[in-house]
């Protein structure tokens, strides 16, 4: 994905994207990263875990399983023009379209409760 695909997918701003890939900060605010991490569709806490070298996990893995059948789909419209490949891409656009937008509830929801545990650790540390 390019800078501006990520920030289009409610990602942080380029020049955020850019700062982050150039390591031109120590450190970014938990709001940045969950943005990061859900334009990209990665578990909270995937992108401090690459800031600190490892690797990030996608959510349920359905972004690797839909690039496997978008490979598979696309084998098989090399191999001809068979009549079940426009079939098959219906499906697999209908399938990537209900991801999406399940993905996009699931990282609402992950959001809510990043936010309420913040909240209620900035209170517990006033307290």
């Amino acid at each position: 994905m390019s800078q501006p695909d990520v920030s289009a997918a409610g990602g942080p701003s380029t020049g955020v994207i850019s700062k982050i890939e150039n390591a031109k900060q120590p450190s970014y605010e938990d709001r940045v990263l969950a943005q990061l991490e859900r334009a990209l569709r990665w578990q909270p806490g995937s992108a401090q875990q690459v800031l600190d070298g490892g690797e990030p996990r996608a959510i349920d893995g359905l972004p690797s399983l839909q690039a496997d059948l978008q490979a598979n789909v696309d084998t098989l419209e090399e191999e001809g023009d068979s009549p079940i490949t426009p079939q098959l891409r219906a499906l697999l656009e209908q399938a990537q379209r209900q991801t999406r937008l399940q993905l996009d509830e699931l990282a609402a929801k992950v959001d809510e409760q990043n936010q309420l545990i913040r909240r209620l650790l900035d209170e517990r540390k006033g307290a």
